[in-house]
């Protein structure tokens, strides 16, 4: 939320919460104003008509709610947030076996009920093999570490 913040220049008061559920509870009643949401959380509101979703933080328009655009597309372009899951193991960790955990990985993401299955909770399966993820992991950690830093954020 700091980094649409900052993007759209936009004021924004931060209300920290024990989790997910009790903000969206809070949207719900009216006592706080957006939040970024899991997709699969929000969207059963949003059919219900107690909620409208704006747009999504992924690169791609989620499956789920395709007719909900993208936060670049809606007039941010290049702006990106959002969760994302990987398989990692030590530094260290012989040749041979990060190459059967990648194989055997990218075999279950390749499978269309795996892909359907998580499609179901909101998420999408990227398909990158692991250089792909470790830069994936870079770049998050370049720009996250870089908004840190110009907001002067530190852990309480």
């Amino acid at each position: 939320m700091e980094a649409f913040r900052v993007t759209a220049g936009i004021p924004l008061n931060h209300i920290p919460y024990k989790g997910g559920a009790p903000a969206l509870q809070d949207v719900l009643a009216g006592q706080v104003s957006a939040m970024f949401s899991a997709i699969s959380s929000a969207l059963p509101y949003a059919k219900a008509g107690k909620l409208r979703i704006l747009a999504t933080g992924g690169t791609q328009r989620s499956a789920l709610a395709p007719n909900v655009p993208t936060i670049a597309e809606s007039g941010y372009p290049g702006f990106e947030a959002g969760a994302w899951a990987g398989v990692v193991v030590p530094r260290g960790t012989p040749a041979a076996i990060v190459s059967k955990i990648e194989a055997d990985v990218m075999k279950t993401v390749r499978d269309p009920k795996f892909a359907q299955k998580l499609t179901t909770v909101g998420a999408e399966p990227l398909r990158g093999n692991a250089s792909e993820f470790q830069a994936k992991i870079k770049k998050d950690q370049q720009r996250y570490r870089k908004l840190i830093a110009d907001l002067h954020i530190v852990a309480d």
